[in-house]
């Protein structure tokens, strides 16, 4: 009869034979004590998930480009045309550089990279 939890070590009683013995040291080496298991819940997750991601990711991307660039032209015309000119001049600077150091974007990157675009938008047309 196992009393405890076995770590470095364990006490085991009531092995009346030798066969007893060997049977219960089989089964502690082969870890095929009774457990009982009840699966409640089973997922997969399939690769498609994350070229679907990337996807939707990149849609979303290329709208809210559309949506800043036409914002910026309706709102601030002839200045808003320079900033865009700006915007892009520094969005292949910054993936040139990311190239450069072979460098991958986690989630905090592209925040950081949408914010960068965001302050170079503002600064660009307040500057001109």
């Amino acid at each position: 009869m196992i009393e405890d939890v076995i770590r470095d070590s364990g006490q085991i009683r009531g092995a009346h034979s030798l066969a007893e013995a060997e049977d219960l040291a089989i089964d502690l080496r082969s870890g095929a004590l009774p457990a009982a298991i009840e699966v409640i819940q089973e997922k997969i997750v399939e690769a498609s998930l994350g070229a679907d991601s990337i996807r939707h990711g990149m849609q979303a991307g290329v709208v809210g480009l559309a949506a800043v660039v036409a914002t910026m032209l309706v709102y601030y015309r002839l200045a808003g045309a320079n900033a865009i000119l700006a915007l892009v001049l520094n969005g292949l600077l910054l993936i040139a550089a990311l190239a450069c150091f072979g460098a991958v974007l986690t989630l905090p990157g592209i925040a950081g990279l949408v914010l960068t675009i965001g302050m170079a938008v503002d600064s660009n047309v307040l500057y001109i």
